[in-house]
């Protein structure tokens, strides 16, 4: 899995779109919502961090931020060590 990825699996990618980079058609796996963009989105969209030009899920619950935060440090961490 790519650096800064880890949030991807809680969402489905459906189709890639707009040549290179990473934006994609995407559902959110909790609300089922289906939006485009880039993992930035994606990360936007699942922290509830607004600004990012997408809603926050309504779905995911505080319990489950604290779980994305505790993955993306691990991630991170993996990262570094190698």
């Amino acid at each position: 899995m790519e650096e800064g990825s880890v949030l991807w699996k809680f969402v489905t990618k459906l189709n890639k779109f707009g040549g290179k980079g990473g934006n994609f058609k995407w559902k959110c796996n909790y609300c089922g919502v289906t939006k485009n963009g880039s993992y930035t989105r994606v990360k936007a969209h699942l922290l509830k961090v607004t600004g990012e030009g997408v809603a926050a899920c309504e779905t995911v619950t505080s319990t489950d931020v604290a779980q994305f935060c505790r993955l993306m440090e691990e991630e991170k961490a993996k990262a570094e060590q190698s």
